[in-house]
Formats: C-alpha cells, structure tokens, sequence
C-alpha cells in the first residue's frame, strides 16, 4: 500500500468510484485497519459490494503492479490536462 500511496492518489482515477474506493483504502491504511470488503462496504455504502469485490479481479497481481501503478498514474495526469 505504501508504494500505491507515494505513486496515485484518488484524483487520478477516471472513474470516480474507483477513487473514492482508493481514498477509503489510504484512510484505512492511516488507521492501521485491515482493507478488505468488510472494512470498504461499511465505509462506501454508496457503492455496491459486488463492485468492490469485481476489482480484486480487475487489479494486477504484483508482477505487473508497479506498471498498473504507473499507468493509472499517467492516465490521471493526462485527464487532469483535459
């Protein structure tokens, strides 16, 4: 999470639940809580569970987690420019 923290932030993300998602994640991180969908539903009512659970699937396995960072990072830089 440390890495994930010092390379996106919430404002990087296009689509605006995955944001919040990842902000709840930092905030939970800064509490020394456990990140899981318990933790996030109780958090993010607003969003439905079965999405937050879709993304465990959607998210690279850590061979391929730095450059997921980094595109995710450069995909918000250049949507920030638009």
């Amino acid at each position: 999470m440390p890495k994930a923290i010092d390379s996106v932030h919430p404002d990087d993300f296009r689509n605006d639940p995955n944001g919040r998602i990842f902000s709840a994640m930092i905030e939970l991180f800064d509490g020394d809580r456990n990140i899981d969908i318990v933790t996030l539903t109780s958090k993010l009512p607003e969003i439905p569970a079965a999405y937050i659970a879709s993304l465990v699937h959607e998210v690279p396995q850590s061979p391929n987690f730095e450059t997921y960072l980094k595109t995710v990072g450069l995909r918000g830089f250049g949507f920030k420019l638009e």
